[in-house]
């Protein structure tokens, strides 16, 4: 049992091989970066979560298209805002397929090409313009190019506003025609009592 128990002993008092020293330092080095890349994905995960928890929460409708000009991503606001159902989004269209749903679906009245041909070419620059839906609402539309290719399209619900500017506007002008109906009979007192001063004096 002696000479068992030095045997053991000698065996684990070796010192490592090159080679062996090698694949343990190796083995040191990947699982390292293994635990660094795990980190990395949790981390990039965390920061995806929270930039689609804000991307949804935003209060207008977005849609992002590459340089190959197909869906990539949108929010539900975008979705909603325009009727576009679940199978549209997930499909993934292309800018165009997109707006030629718009315009079979209503989008653009009755006849929707010059419309549709306008925005076909939108993309390569900045732009912003408003339309009004066939429901009645107002949207304000931006495109955005983004560099290296696609754009980003941003849609306001700019009704409320459109309403309060056109109520200002209204207040605005009867308020001035209100001045200038005062200025007017102000005018004619005075003319009256010229008269009547003029008479007094006959």
């Amino acid at each position: 049992p002696v000479g068992v128990i030095n045997a053991v002993t000698t065996e684990r008092a070796r010192p490592f091989l090159p080679r062996e020293i090698d694949f343990l330092t190796s083995f040191g080095r990947q699982a390292a970066m293994a635990i660094e890349n795990a980190r990395l994905l949790n981390e990039i995960r965390q920061r995806q979560e929270e930039l689609r928890i804000t991307f949804e929460n935003m209060g207008d409708g977005v849609a992002m298209f590459d340089e190959t000009r197909h869906l990539v991503a949108s929010n539900q606001r975008f979705q909603h805002m325009l009727d576009v159902p679940d199978n549209v989004i997930t499909s993934r269209p292309t800018f165009s397929d997109y707006i030629r749903y718009l315009a079979d679906h209503g989008e653009y009245g009755p006849d929707p090409e010059d419309h549709v041909q306008q925005l076909l070419a939108l993309g390569s620059q900045r732009r912003t313009f408003e339309r009004t839906r066939p429901n009645g609402r107002i949207i304000e539309i931006r495109v955005n190019p983004v560099p290296g290719g696609g754009f980003v399209v941003i849609y306001s619900d700019i009704t409320e506003r459109k309403r309060s500017e056109e109520e200002i506007r209204a207040a605005r002008d009867a308020a001035e025609e209100a001045s200038r109906t005062i200025q007017s009979a102000y005018r004619d007192l005075k003319a009256a009592q010229a008269n009547l001063i003029q008479a007094e004096k006959m």
